[in-house]
Parts: C-alpha cells; structure tokens; sequence
C-alpha cells in the first residue's frame, strides 16, 4: 500500500466522525483533540491517541476497532478503519514532517 498521510488520507475521515466530539468548537471530549498528529500525541485524559508505528496498542486504532467512540447510527466504514490502521502502522505521517 502506498505511504498514507493524515492530512489527505485519515484527517477527512477524522473530520466527519470525530471533530464534532473531539476538536470542532473547542469541545474535547476526554480532553483530547484530534485535528492534528501533534495534538493526538499528546493527547488527552487517558493519555497518547496515537501509538506511532504501533498500530494494535494505539488507543486510537483500539477505539475504532471496537467501533465504541462513534455516537449515533453511522459508523466508519471498513475502508475507512483500514486507512486510519494502515496510517497507524506507518507510524502515522504528516505531509508538514
């Protein structure tokens, strides 16, 4: 698979499903924010989101695994799980690093 990056590939994604709990307005559910990979390693109340290069204990790829964070009825897709876990695995890149 190619070298995904967030900000075209898993920031789309993040934007439609999570923002709205997780950055958008300044609401930081859990006191994480996931519209950067900076904010996401730092984090929030249960610490680092993002594992880099260790995609199975990331929380962030536990968390969408177990399909709990989303609310409401839509759900990501399996395409969409695969692109944020493959961008994990790759030890989740930015186009800015």
């Amino acid at each position: 698979m190619a070298e995904l990056t967030f900000e075209p590939e898993v920031r789309p994604i993040l934007k439609v499903a999570c923002f709205h709990c997780h950055g958008k307005d300044g609401v930081r559910g859990g006191d994480l924010d996931l519209r950067l990979v900076l904010l996401m390693r730092t984090g929030g109340e249960s610490g680092p989101a993002v594992t880099s290069g260790a995609p199975l204990s990331s929380p962030l790829s536990k968390r969408i695994a177990a399909d709990e964070m989303r609310e409401g009825k839509k759900k990501l897709s399996v395409d969409q799980n695969d692109t944020i876990h493959e961008w994990l695995k790759q030890r989740a890149g930015t186009a800015r690093l």
